[in-house]
């Protein structure tokens, strides 16, 4: 009998050993929900208490290349209205119709009600309208908006396709996989009871996104695209301004006219002139620019020099064809230096330079420059551009290309490589715009590897022209573009398009490619102004206002 009462004991003593293992397990692991994951808990259990509606496309930032934000940086007025939160919803739905007219897409409450919530931006002039509309389940928000509301640099930093966060133009586009996220970078929570009921005192919160995300930094100056911003605004309506530091072939500003504003995208689809055409990168006829690749062309094949004497009366006669000089109805320019041919813009000399040079040797050289290909900026949407290759030219075709016209074209980014190669005394550096990307943990910004530039001309050649293109603007076609503080250099375009305007008069396209401080050139710029009809009264001014507000401002 002890012995049958020492098992039981035994067996009694082991269960409560075991049960009280069991006990302290349990307990342990309640301990360290309780403790170690009480924040996440606790993030739950508020998850299961709101509706959150996503403000913000779930992207990272943009910044210019001193870490200037360029997106994400103005704040804008949003309604966001809970449907299924509304204690009147048809009462509401009416008030949102009258008050917002177009901008409300619902036509019936059964399809509004079916959404979780619904966001739109609107105006000043909404908000005490929206205000008197009693109800717990809509809310009048301000947070930064992913775009500035005036069109700032929308053709270099793009749009996304909100709908799926996802980038259809730009930068927003080139990076969209490194700029994507996983949450919105603010959203608007609508606070629930148990009941689902919104908490008195505390109906919605405006959150911030903790997650982090990848940024990019662009290389241009927010400052520079500011002044060429208001130059486009004030001077251009359809055309481009691109500004570059010649030394790194960094783009420091772009615009293009039309612009757009990439949160309301559905508002320019019909506009006229193509906002959504970027361009800087679209290819016309270059034009007396042209004449830059021309002569360094006919100088590095010692088919001329700068002291060469031509003579000019006013036109170039090919059998019973004459094509005429722009100094036509004074008489021609006489005699000439192939100096001052560049200078004065004579289409006389450079016809008879384009006819020693050959269409060949023309294409050479174009290619060597750039023309006829793509940048390396390889940005959406950039055009090649053409060098006429039918190998049955004319003389007069080729006249006509020797002058920057006859089908040749090429886009403002590949006559601003032109220009830079000048600067450079001969080196092609190809542009950029990207700076850096900083990743997730980054804590400086390195920039990016520059590509490596090539001598593609003589450094003799090249500083050649660049004389001969500081007599452009002290003496020639571009006196406009100069400051009497301040040297620039330049070759001015007028290109004709073969296209009659109003009063008969053909249509030509305005161009100015030039850069200052002449003797340290830290910046080159090119104007282009479709049907502008004058690169000397209409481009070189726009590069002088453009040169002068960067001169004050930044230096």
């Amino acid at each position: 009998m002890t012995e049958h009462n020492e098992r039981i004991t035994k067996r009694v003593v082991s269960l409560i050993f075991i049960t009280g293992l069991l006990l302290l397990i349990v307990l342990t692991q309640l301990i360290r929900w309780q403790f170690v994951h009480a924040a996440k808990l606790t993030n739950m259990a508020v998850q299961q208490r709101s509706l959150k509606a996503p403000l913000s496309p779930a992207r990272g930032d943009i910044f210019d290349r001193n870490g200037n934000l360029l997106t994400n940086k103005t704040n804008m007025l949003a309604l966001v209205v809970y449907p299924k939160l509304l204690r009147n919803l048809e009462t509401t739905f009416n008030l949102l119709q009258t008050t917002l007219k177009e901008n409300f897409p619902f036509k019936t409450v059964k399809e509004f009600s079916k959404l979780n919530y619904y966001v739109k931006e609107i105006q000043v002039h909404h908000v005490s309208d929206l205000e008197k509309i009693e109800d717990d389940g809509l809310a009048i928000v301000s947070y930064p908006r992913r775009y500035r509301g005036d069109g700032f640099a929308s053709h270099l930093l793009g749009y996304i396709n909100a709908a799926d966060n996802r980038g259809e133009a730009g930068v927003e586009l080139v990076f969209d996989r490194i700029l994507k996220c996983e949450q919105p970078k603010y959203f608007l929570e609508a606070m629930l009871d148990g009941k689902g009921n919104l908490i008195r005192g505390t109906k919605y919160r405006l959150s911030k996104s903790n997650e982090q995300a990848s940024q990019i930094y662009l290389t241009i100056d927010s400052r520079i695209q500011e002044i060429v911003e208001n130059a486009a605004n004030r001077y251009i309506t359809k055309g481009a301004i691109v500004v570059s530091d010649p030394r790194t072939g960094e783009i420091l500003g772009l615009v293009s006219r039309p612009t757009f504003v990439a949160d309301r995208l559905e508002d320019y689809l019909s506009k006229p002139n193509s906002p959504f055409t970027n361009r800087a990168l679209s290819p016309y006829a270059p034009g007396s620019v042209y004449k830059i690749v021309v002569a360094a062309a006919a100088l590095e094949e010692n088919l001329v020099s700068p002291d060469e004497v031509f003579h000019c009366p006013g036109y170039y006669e090919l059998g019973e064809q004459r094509i005429k000089c722009h100094s036509y109805e004074d008489g021609g320019h006489g005699d000439i230096t192939f100096f001052d041919a560049m200078v004065y813009s004579c289409n006389t000399v450079f016809i008879e330079v384009g006819q020693r040079l050959g269409m060949k040797k023309l294409r050479e050289y174009s290619e060597r420059f750039g023309l006829g290909s793509i940048t390396e900026l390889n940005f959406p949407g950039e055009k090649p551009g053409n060098i006429p290759r039918d190998k049955y030219y004319s003389p007069g075709d080729l006249a006509n290309i020797s002058i920057g016209q006859g089908g040749l074209t090429a886009t403002p980014v590949q006559l601003l490589s032109v220009l830079n190669v000048i600067i450079n005394d001969g080196m092609y550096k190809p542009l950029s715009y990207l700076y850096s990307i900083q990743k997730p943990g980054d804590d400086h910004v390195q920039p990016v590897m520059v590509l490596p530039g090539r001598q593609i001309i003589s450094q003799i050649t090249a500083k050649s022209i660049q004389k001969m293109l500081e007599g452009v603007t002290v003496y020639g076609t571009g006196k406009q573009a100069n400051l009497s503080y301040l040297r620039s250099a330049g070759k001015t375009g007028t290109a004709e398009t073969g296209i009659i305007g109003v009063n008969q008069v053909g249509i030509s396209h305005a161009w100015f490619a030039g850069y200052f401080p002449a003797e340290d050139p830290k910046y080159s710029i090119i104007v282009f102004v479709e049907g502008g009809m004058s690169g000397s009264n209409v481009a070189a001014p726009i590069f002088r206002r453009i040169m002068e507000e960067i001169s004050i401002n930044l230096d």
